[in-house]
């Protein structure tokens, strides 16, 4: 059975800590959805309106009354026609994933988590998903040399056996993701960015990233673990790309929950 069928992942989710990451997950979704449902034009989608009409290839669409009285005087302006229109769907989402030092045991597990929950969406949602870890450097994990596929269990086997080392460059994988979102040229393009640390090596502003990503109209969903008040950086990754920004932290028995949402 192939990846596409089989969710392996179904027995082996524990429903208690996804409560955990249930209401980031949830913002995350709204987000993707509020994006992809917009209504685009398209001559096979039902009709939803009255437009003027664009040249004669649909001239089937034209209200019969308006028809009629063009042709008795022929005008310029051409009839008003049916507005067919369909919903967006799919689109591409890039998870990318701190797997330096810190982010050991209890971090780890709860990317983990929220990762398997993000592969369960994509996966609903019939997205096209790419994955990459990062420390000091970027690690792109692809299927048959294609960074976006729908490889969920694939995916979502990986990001339950990370191993943590290293420092923490952003800069990296935030390119490597906007290279591969332009080689796909998708319409809808969100990356959900989980990180513990801040910036120690490579461009720490990550400037350029951040206009790249905003120019593609690639949303950035950032999301840092720690006690202290997060990076501005990642406030700013995510403000300026129109994305979210969460900072998740222990509570008072020492599980990771939702502090701020932003």
């Amino acid at each position: 059975m192939s990846d596409d069928m089989r969710d392996r992942g179904d027995d082996e989710f524990n429903k208690e800590s996804l409560r955990d990451v249930r209401p980031i997950l949830k913002v995350i979704e709204g987000n993707i959805v509020q994006k992809t449902e917009d209504l685009m034009k398209d001559y096979g989608g039902a009709p939803r309106a009255w437009s003027r009409l664009e040249d004669f290839s649909q001239f089937e669409d034209v209200d019969p009354v308006e028809s009629a009285m063009w042709f008795e005087q022929l005008s310029p302006t051409l009839p008003r026609a049916v507005l067919r229109m369909r919903k967006l769907k799919g689109g591409a989402l890039t998870v990318i994933r701190d797997v330096s030092s810190s982010m050991t045991g209890t971090r780890a597990q709860w990317s983990s988590m929220l990762i398997l929950g993000l592969v369960r969406m994509a996966r609903r949602r019939k997205m096209k998903l790419g994955y990459i870890e990062f420390n000091h450097q970027s690690t792109k994990y692809s299927k048959n040399k294609h960074f976006f596929n729908r490889s969920y269990n694939k995916i979502g086997d990986i990001a339950s056996k990370c191993l943590c080392s290293g420092f923490t460059n952003y800069q990296l994988p935030l390119l490597d993701a906007i290279r591969e979102f332009k080689a796909v040229n998708d319409k809808v393009k969100h990356i959900v960015f989980i990180t513990d640390g801040r910036p120690t090596e490579g461009d720490r502003e990550i400037s350029r990233e951040i206009e790249l990503a905003s120019n593609d109209n690639i949303f950035v969903h950032s999301i840092y673990i720690g006690k202290k008040e997060s990076p501005e950086i990642l406030r700013t990754l995510s403000k300026k790309t129109d994305g979210t920004h969460f900072q998740v932290g222990p509570d008072d028995f020492g599980r990771l929950k939702l502090k701020t949402l932003k």
